[in-house]
């Protein structure tokens, strides 16, 4: 029998890469994916003229993943990200029998003891094949074996009516040489882009794009003076080029491609021009 120690706040999970938490970022600042979301929710198809070809991509990516606005990670990561991606916690050789006991026996094992004092029957996790028995008070220490171990040793019949294992995974994340950086700042980035009352440099600056760029700025900045057109211009230049990556992240992600700065062939716009 394994005895295993969880907290009252533990759910045996297999965690989250870095790469499944930046898609999340991302998708939160897709704007076809946004279009989709909301065509699901409310049935009004966006206009044409926003609507990319592979608009039915999108939407599908969008019922499957579905809203990124509303929630936090954590939450979204249980109910959508893992099922999506396919990340469950590796099944255990045998079932486990996980012991909760309103009564502390003295001369029960260290380990058991542990075991009995910190699980809750409410914290029972499917994918784990775990089977939790709260042991009756009045059973004293002999009985209480007796009966944990005929429990366990007793005959489990397999239900073939019950899907085996869990589901396989619709997306996979893609092997991909953009840098981590890139991938970090991205959505802070478009955050601030679709603003275009930020200047293009000033949005560089804020989200340090260019550590050298940003160190000169910094320097101007603080001494009070005006930042080098010449220093703004490039990192202008900086801001351009990054956008466009991010966008493209940041789509391909809509389309549950992620990381990947494959071109698409409608790009929608992510900053409407400054009005005078």
């Amino acid at each position: 029998m394994q005895i295993s120690l969880v907290g009252p706040d533990d759910l045996p999970r297999t965690p989250p890469s870095d790469d499944h938490i930046r898609f999340f970022n991302y998708l939160r600042q897709s704007i076809t994916y946004k279009l989709a979301w909301d065509f699901l929710q409310h049935g009004t198809k966006p206009a044409k003229a926003t609507t990319p070809p592979d608009f039915d991509v999108v939407v599908a990516c969008a019922k499957n993943f579905g809203d990124v606005w509303n929630t936090n990670f954590f939450k979204w990561w249980l109910t959508n990200g893992r099922v999506c991606f396919g990340v469950y916690e590796d099944e255990p050789m045998e079932p486990r029998l996980l012991l909760a006991s309103a009564a502390k026996f003295r001369n029960l094992p260290t380990a058991l003891h542990d075991a009995t004092s910190k699980l809750y029957p409410n914290r029972q996790t499917p994918e784990r094949a775990n089977f939790y028995v709260e042991l009756p008070q009045e059973l004293s220490r002999s009985e209480a074996i007796r009966f944990v171990t005929k429990l366990y040793d007793a005959k489990r019949r397999p239900d073939n009516k019950k899907p085996q294992g869990p589901p396989p995974p619709k997306y996979k994340l893609l092997v991909n040489k953009i840098n981590n950086s890139t991938l970090d700042l991205g959505p802070q980035f478009l955050e601030l882009y679709k603003d275009s009352q930020h200047s293009i440099w000033e949005i560089v600056y804020r989200t340090g794009v260019s550590p050298t760029l940003c160190k000169l700025a910094k320097q101007s900045i603080d001494s009070g003076q005006k930042v080098d057109s010449h220093v703004r211009e490039k990192m202008a230049i900086t801001g351009h080029r990054f956008a466009n990556n991010a966008v493209l992240i940041a789509e391909n992600a809509a389309r549950g491609r992620f990381p990947c700065v494959d071109r698409l062939p409608h790009q929608p716009l992510y900053r409407i021009k400054k009005t005078p």
